[in-house]
């Protein structure tokens, strides 16, 4: 009787073809198509891998840094990266050890910025005041000088164009207490001149009855001019943050200078090139069909890997994984997670063959007998990969949560490129069990069925002059 074959092998190898082609190109290859799937070059980089920079901040009075307070700092810091050239940035806090850390990455081929500006200009406290006068600094005020208004009265900040000009001024709203303290100023004082302080930095010098208009709003120019466009833009945006919460200072830095190019991207397609190809080489050599097997499974997980990196789909509740150098060394490792969970099930078929059993019984008794050498040591990694993760950040995600009873020993840490590393190894080693594991079986067992194929040598096992279908 003639048995019923499925191709099992042709549908899942077509499959996992179509998968890797748009997991490591994108659609963008596609003519005139919409970039809807990323690809491998939609990676984001951390800073170790295109250059950038990590701070450590710890705030100067720890009595007083509460979480909300620590909180609100970490949020004001990150809206301030927007100032920079800046392609990603991770800013995280701990309020047992009362620091902030943030991770900088610059944008490919920028030459970045001198690291001493970069960490006065994030932790600087930007209290604003309005005084009466004409101070040299906020520090040394006369007694003819007047304390009129502070950071706390500001609501908002917004840029405008000035008419007829290509410079722009800031738009400040007040709070019920500012405006009215505004209205009185530009009533009884109009002529009077006040100037606007930040820190030490003087961002306005006006008549009263220019710097304040009809609506109790604020509009701060440069000397009686407009501000360039990037002055324009980080002068409101500290004024729309407000005042940092915390007195940071930097307790330490990493800096990685920019890079003209991405080299960890090619390394990573090199590396891992290189090693799947000749595993793959000598699977097909030494194992014969089943490593042809071997490779499209490895190749499917290789795919998957990206895939969950980049997010695959470019829709914004998907997100992926800030890659590092780490990182790249986890897709090896998962590269070789996947060759020793096919060595392990092909080197079972081999001695199922030997015992004398069927091609179809070794095959099924060999996948069985496996199954749960593979599965421990996939789960291994996985184990070790959910620690990597949960000792590599601080807040913000699952993984420390879930970490937390078990690393409570270990001092605070933010390394974010280890959390790179920690989800490659997770995600790689459940892809090799869907991959290696699971599919593996039906294509083997499909391809089995064809009689062409229908060879104890082709599996694995010795020469003989005669195979029949069992």
């Amino acid at each position: 009787m003639k048995r019923t074959v499925m191709p099992w092998f042709f549908i899942l190898t077509v499959l996992i073809a179509a998968f890797s082609v748009f997991a490591f190109a994108g659609s963008s290859w596609l003519p005139g198509s919409p970039d809807y799937i990323r690809g491998i070059r939609d990676v984001v980089w951390e800073h170790d891998s295109g250059g950038g920079m990590s701070i450590t901040f710890f705030a100067v009075s720890a009595d007083e840094a509460s979480h909300d307070a620590a909180k609100r700092s970490a949020d004001i810091i990150r809206s301030r990266t927007e100032i920079f050239d800046i392609v990603s940035a991770s800013v995280d806090y701990d309020e047992k050890e009362k620091k902030v850390f943030v991770d900088l990455a610059w944008g490919e081929g920028q030459e970045g910025i001198l690291p001493e500006t970069l960490m006065t200009e994030l932790s600087r406290p930007a209290d604003v005041m309005f005084i009466m006068g004409t101070p040299q600094s906020p520090d040394n005020m006369t007694d003819s000088d007047q304390f009129v208004l502070g950071g706390g009265n500001i609501l908002s900040a917004k840029v405008e164009m000035m008419p007829e000009s290509t410079q722009k001024l800031i738009m400040v709203g007040l709070n019920g207490a500012g405006i009215m303290a505004a209205e009185s100023l530009r009533s009884d004082f109009s002529d009077k001149t006040v100037t606007v302080w930040m820190d030490n930095e003087c961002i306005c010098i006006a008549a009263a009855g220019e710097l304040f208009d009809d609506a109790g709003n604020v509009r701060l120019c440069a000397d009686g001019g407009g501000y360039s466009s990037d002055e324009a833009d980080r002068i409101a945006l500290y004024l729309s943050n407000g005042v940092l919460p915390l007195e940071l200072e930097a307790q330490s830095f990493e800096y990685t200078s920019p890079r003209s190019e991405n080299v960890p991207q090619k390394v990573m397609l090199w590396a891992g090139g290189i090693s799947l190809t000749v595993i793959c080489l000598f699977m097909i050599l030494y194992y014969r069909l089943p490593g042809m097997v071997a490779c499209v499974s490895m190749i499917g997980q290789a795919a998957g890997i990206i895939a969950c990196v980049t997010g695959f789909l470019n829709f914004d509740f998907i997100k992926g994984v800030k890659m590092s150098v780490p990182g790249v060394v986890g897709v090896i490792m998962c590269i070789g997670i996947g060759y020793y969970t096919n060595v392990i099930i092909n080197e079972r078929i081999i001695e199922e063959i030997k015992k004398g059993k069927s091609l179809d019984g070794a095959i099924e008794a060999g996948c069985s007998h496996s199954i749960i050498s593979a599965f421990d040591g996939n789960i291994t990694a996985v184990l070790a990969g959910l620690i990597i993760m949960g000792l590599s950040e601080n807040s913000g995600r699952v993984t420390t949560w879930l970490m937390k009873p078990f690393v409570w020993m270990f001092p605070s840490v933010s390394i974010e490129s280890l959390y790179a590393l920690g989800f490659v190894l997770v995600v790689g080693s459940l892809l090799n069990i869907v991959f290696g594991m699971l599919a593996t079986r039906p294509m083997l067992k499909s391809l089995s069925g064809y009689s062409v194929f229908h060879n104890r040598w082709l599996f694995g096992g010795q020469r003989s002059r005669k195979e029949g279908l069992r």
